[in-house]
């Protein structure tokens, strides 16, 4: 079967963009457009600078749909979807013993040497791309075995990147509120209710305004259909599955609107940037094209 995927997901003109509004978010001085190919030079104290190369970044946006540098200090700025940084050392030729701990708010984690921790939407972001990439590897060498296992591992990790957005909301908003279980929307975000449930107890935490708007959602009426072929795979109720490949791409392509586009909705229905890395990933998932052989 004859099959495409882009490898340059960000034109250059958007890119340029793209770099220049994260660039004004960030509040840095003021950049022309023809400096962006260099290298350039941000105080950050007396002696102090960081130098960050324009042209890499947006190459990084072309091909991840994300800045590199830049885009870690937008997100490490968010309130509520700041990273936590990752870390991890693997192989242990020097026999030495140690653990490795990341700190985020309040919360720390260790794990003894050789591992390493990561944060739960990189992960998940992450695996969508390779999982799609693996899906439009296995259609290439009509491969059905592996093209099915990394459809299935898709849906699986595209619904958990919702819940993980919701979950890292939840997390902060336990801090900020000093009895949580009073208010039914948090105690519901907190619950383990369905997730159509708690994506309305977040927009009636965030944007209650815009409830009608968010009930008609594209977006939201996509990923209700994502997440119903995810629960056939997980909840099976007949004997055995049935996969159509002209279905299991069109879900593949699911992913810039039912996973990108919804929390990107989301974020700009609470008011607040949708520039944020895992997001903008998710938005710029290249589709992949069957194609009828010649």
């Amino acid at each position: 079967m004859k099959v495409e995927l882009c490898e340059i997901r960000v034109g250059k003109d958007k890119a340029e963009k793209y770099v220049l509004q994260i660039w004004k978010e960030l509040d840095l001085p003021k950049v022309q457009r023809k400096f962006l190919y260099n290298e350039v030079k941000i105080s950050q104290g007396k002696d102090d600078a960081l130098h960050i190369d324009l042209k890499k970044e947006i190459d990084s946006v072309r091909k991840n749909g994300k800045a590199n540098i830049l885009q870690q200090m937008l997100d490490q700025k968010d309130r509520f979807l700041s990273t936590p940084v990752s870390i991890s050392i693997m192989g242990d030729e020097s026999g030495i013993k140690f653990n490795l701990q990341s700190q985020y708010a309040d919360y720390s984690k260790n794990v003894s040497f050789p591992g390493g921790i990561e944060a739960p939407e990189v992960s998940f972001a992450n695996d969508i791309t390779h999982y799609r990439k693996e899906a439009y590897n296995a259609i290439l060498s009509d491969d059905f075995g592996n093209l099915t296992r990394a459809y299935r591992s898709y849906l699986q990790c595209a619904v958990s990147l919702v819940d993980c957005f919701l979950h890292k909301y939840t997390f902060h908003l336990n801090g900020l509120v000093a009895e949580p279980s009073e208010y039914s929307n948090i105690a519901t975000l907190n619950s383990q209710a369905p997730l159509e449930d708690r994506l309305e107890a977040w927009v009636t935490t965030f944007a209650a305004h815009k409830m009608t708007e968010f009930k008609s959602s594209k977006y939201r009426s996509k990923f209700i259909e994502l997440k119903a072929k995810r629960n056939e795979m997980v909840h099976p109720t007949q004997p055995m599955y049935c996969y159509n490949v002209k279905e299991m791409v069109k879900f593949l392509n699911y992913a810039p609107e039912a996973i990108g586009g919804l929390l990107g909705q989301l974020r700009g229905f609470a008011q607040t940037t949708d520039k944020i890395g895992f997001i903008q990933q998710m938005k710029t998932e290249p589709p992949i094209n069957l194609k009828k052989r010649a």
